[in-house]
């Protein structure tokens, strides 16, 4: 990775996982879920988890070929607990819509969400229930590394999720990053995970270098 110069247009370098396996449709009813960051920023600024939640949202519109659902997560839904770490994804999701409309992404971006809220409709709908029905989240945009490493190992381990990744953001190349437990599904995964990265990857990020990706 020394090799690979960051992106311009992305402020910090940061990891995407990606999760599926038959257990997540009940999770929200997506067999693919989108984690940012799971390991690389210890606790990210307003406007790092807003870059976060932008360029995890493009990607993910890419893999799925449709309009993305950002939830920007919290112990706390649209204000129901005043705390800092509230206001701040409350405020990161705020710039993320901004910007998003100012690019014109076909992403769509909430906050500050508890998990049930993000994931499952009736929560939604108990909670949030003068809100635009809309579909549950593809990427969850957690607050801190320690909230979304935690996340990552527990669906893994206890909802018997398959991970890939993590994939590295930020750079001007294809790059992930696998841990030292992977298996070889796990590293094959990887592998397919950024080789579909790769094929709009200009169209994802025109300041990125021409050249093949990275797996480390």
């Amino acid at each position: 990775l020394h090799t690979i110069k960051p992106l311009p247009s992305v402020p910090k370098i940061f990891g995407v996982t990606l999760l599926t396996g038959s257990h997540l449709k009940h999770v929200g009813g997506n067999d693919l879920l989108f984690l940012a960051d799971c390991g690389l920023i210890p606790n990210p600024d307003v406007s790092e988890l807003a870059s976060i939640a932008l360029e995890t949202g493009k990607l993910a519109h890419h893999f799925l070929g449709r309009k993305a659902y950002v939830a920007m997560l919290s112990h706390s839904t649209k204000g129901s607990a005043s705390t800092p770490d509230a206001r701040r994804m409350a405020a990161a999701a705020s710039l993320a819509q901004d910007e998003a409309l100012h690019q014109f992404l076909d992403i769509s971006i909430e906050g500050e969400l508890q998990a049930d809220v993000a994931l499952d409709p009736a929560a939604a709908e108990t909670k949030l229930p003068a809100a635009e029905a809309r579909p549950t989240a593809d990427v969850l945009v957690f607050p801190n590394l320690d909230a979304a490493h935690i996340s990552l190992k527990l669906l893994q381990h206890v909802a018997g999720a398959q991970n890939y990744g993590q994939l590295i953001l930020g750079l001007s190349r294809p790059a992930a990053q696998v841990p030292r437990t992977a298996t070889v599904e796990t590293i094959f995964g990887t592998a397919a995970a950024i080789a579909v990265e790769a094929i709009k990857f200009h169209q994802l990020y025109p300041d990125g270098e021409v050249g093949n990706g990275a797996t480390h």
